[in-house]
């Protein structure tokens, strides 16, 4: 049976694997310095084993922190190209955290005229529902808040993401 391996042998590959160095060099470097391969070997299993836990809740990292006051300047800017932008953006995040989030692929729809006004209905409700369920927005006051006065609804709808980044 293999002793346990000290804590700082451990430390010290995770510090070098994150600075680039494979294995194969870590552990014949380790060697040269009196660890046995056995050793090595043990610290590599233990690090792999508490390297990176996984949570049952995928959202935590899949969120970008965005500034809202700036999403709105932006948007005004750019006369709501940058809407558009926020929106595949913020829809891509949701996708990853709600299965009901809708494809942003589908925006290129916005380009067929008058389709585009009709098709808005609809993704925003799809996308509202989904912030509900990622954030727990309203999905009502959002939808209600996206159609009438969209600049606060994608505000309010980035502080809820910002939120959960």
């Amino acid at each position: 049976m293999l002793k346990m391996v000290s804590q700082e042998l451990i430390n010290y590959i995770k510090t070098q694997e994150d600075k680039g160095f494979s294995k194969q060099q870590l552990k014949s470097h380790i060697v040269k310095y009196g660890y046995s391969e056995a050793e090595v070997e043990e610290a590599f299993r233990e690090l792999k084993g508490v390297e990176k836990p996984q949570s049952p809740l995928p959202t935590q990292g899949n969120v970008k922190r965005r500034n809202p006051f700036l999403v709105l300047v932006l948007s005004f800017i750019t006369l709501g190209i940058y809407n558009i932008i926020w929106l595949v953006l913020t829809s891509k995040e949701l996708r990853r955290n709600v299965a009901s989030a809708p494809n942003p692929k589908l925006l290129w729809i916005l380009l067929i005229p008058i389709i585009n006004f009709l098709f808005m209905f609809y993704y925003y409700y799809k996308y509202c529902k989904a912030l509900n369920e990622f954030t727990g927005f309203s999905t009502i006051g959002s939808y209600i808040l996206f159609l009438l006065i969209n600049p606060v609804g994608m505000v309010l709808a980035q502080l809820e993401l910002n939120k959960k980044a």
